[in-house]
């Protein structure tokens, strides 16, 4: 079973062959095992470590964006989240948030079809933009 597999396995409430693995990581982090393993390459890393979900997404910073992130791990790795909840579900618009959401559904979720969401709320959204994640 592929990773993408067993996550949407898992969330139709079936029983994947293993339960799906969650990672996330700081730079030093990265790095440190980077030195431990041997490996340059956060795919192939996360790959030998059987990792199925890169979360959280926090698009904060230009690594994190989808399209860097198709690049980097293509289909293997399921994403958690996307929706900057520091910035744009606190600050933006029902539309931005909207236009967010189409835009990570374009290059990740789309072939996915699990949706995106904020993985975490640091502070509570207006409603509207709440909804906005679920009815891009």
């Amino acid at each position: 079973m592929t990773p993408r597999q067993r996550v949407l396995t898992a969330l139709n409430r079936c029983t994947p062959d293993r339960t799906p693995r969650g990672f996330w990581a700081e730079e030093p982090t990265w790095k440190r095992l980077f030195v431990h393993t041997g490996h340059d390459d956060k795919a192939r890393l996360l790959d030998d470590l059987g990792i199925d979900v890169l979360d959280p997404i926090q698009p904060v910073g230009p690594e994190m964006t989808p399209e860097q992130l198709k690049a980097e791990f293509g289909d293997r790795l399921s994403f958690h989240g996307g929706i900057d909840m520091q910035h744009l579900l606190p600050h933006g618009t029902a539309d931005d948030v909207r236009a967010e959401v189409r835009r990570y559904c374009d290059p990740i979720y789309s072939r996915l079809r699990q949706g995106t969401s904020p993985s975490r709320l640091q502070a509570w959204p207006d409603r509207q933009n709440l909804d906005g994640t679920s009815r891009p």
